[in-house]
């Protein structure tokens, strides 16, 4: 009988996520036949894969507040409603956030559900709840207890402490730095000499977008290139895309967004610190720019940040202070270089991500044959 994964996740191009997009690769290159369940929240096409079923479960778009939310419950209902109508039987269901992960677990107390919890953003940590984070986080531990692993991206993120708990980085796998290196080299490697700032990713107000635009705008392009990569999620953002001064890729192959960082100096990567789930920041970026040997620069408040700092590979500003990030930005070629020693120290500390998630799914088809 063929292996069959099941990965529930948001997001048509699964491609341009590069979590899932990983994901896929490992069970795919481990002999599973794996499917996508999702969400199209429109405006992202539908690209194949070697070894992947999609299936659209919700199509709804939205990024107001209230109709996100609606969203959502739409969405979720849906999961709850598959699980309850499919087969769960021999296959691993992959769990991406709590939107996808609660209909299986309540599911799970009536029929045999083999999950992994994805706990990307603990959803206790990322919104402000009020009386009901208690509730919240006494869910999300439940979910984590009853998946055959909970994965989080950090130890910061291990709010449990249960044994099942796998702490994975979000280091980029090893056939992606592969390709990007390969991308790199066929644009002819770097020939801007410019001084070259990166921005990539979720493009969000919650992510710096406002400070971002306004230093950004003030920028010369005859001494900076400035390279956006990822999907604008707010005013602020779809503003920044449109500054003369940009070189907008557009929503781009995780492979492709990790080659750039090979043309850049400098990758900007804030995280407002009112939000729990930023001061506990683990983003690939980080990650990114380790493998890649280039700093970053984040925000002060974040408690995730201060082992890159103490190895000299970010610059710290005030969140939300432009006049800070301007002067940083017109400044950092006076900082010392990125030596290879600490790059190489650094990069020994973290297994490349697919290694860590090909022996965890190991770990679960164990468990799974010892039922």
């Amino acid at each position: 009988m063929d292996k069959s994964a099941v990965i529930v996740g948001v997001g048509a191009d699964i491609g341009a996520q590069p979590y899932l997009n990983k994901l896929s690769k490992v069970l795919y290159g481990k002999g599973y036949v794996v499917e996508y369940v999702y969400w199209d929240r429109g405006g992202e096409p539908v690209k194949s894969f070697p070894g992947i079923k999609f299936t659209r479960l919700y199509k709804g778009e939205g990024r107001v507040k209230f109709a996100l939310l609606f969203h959502y419950i739409c969405w979720s209902f849906l999961v709850l409603k598959y699980f309850l109508v499919s087969s769960t039987t021999h296959k691993l269901f992959f769990l991406s956030r709590l939107d996808a992960a609660a209909p299986a677990f309540f599911v799970s107390f009536f029929k045999r559900v083999d999950y992994i919890y994805l706990d990307r953003d603990a959803a206790h940590m990322t919104y402000k709840l009020g009386l009901f984070k208690p509730v919240f986080r006494f869910l999300e531990a439940q979910i984590g207890r009853r998946a055959l692993v909970h994965m989080v991206p950090g130890e910061s993120r291990n709010f449990t402490g249960y044994k099942n708990v796998r702490v994975v980085e979000n280091t980029p796998s090893s056939e992606e730095l592969s390709a990007a290196h390969d991308l790199f080299l066929k644009r002819g490697g770097r020939l801007d000499l410019r001084k070259t700032i990166y921005i990539n990713g979720w493009l969000s107000e919650m992510r710096g977008m406002r400070f971002i635009l306004d230093v950004v705008s003030k920028l010369s392009p005859e001494q900076f290139r400035v390279i956006v990569a990822g999907r604008p999620g707010c005013a602020d953002a779809d503003a920044l895309i449109e500054l003369p001064n940009i070189e907008y890729l557009g929503v781009v192959p995780n492979a492709e967004a990790l080659s750039y960082y090979k043309e850049s100096d400098l990758v900007l990567s804030f995280y407002d610190p009112a939000y729990e789930i930023n001061r506990k920041a683990e983003p690939n970026k980080w990650y990114d720019c380790v493998c890649f040997g280039v700093r970053f620069v984040t925000n002060r408040g974040l408690d995730t940040a201060k082992f890159f700092y103490e190895k000299n590979i970010c610059l710290l500003v005030d969140y939300g202070n432009s006049n800070e990030l301007f002067s940083t930005l017109m400044d950092f070629d006076n900082c010392p270089a990125v030596a290879q020693i600490f790059v190489s120290e650094v990069r020994a500390d973290f297994l490349p991500w697919d290694s860590k998630v090909s022996s965890i799914i190991d770990e679960c088809e164990q468990l799974i044959s010892d039922f």
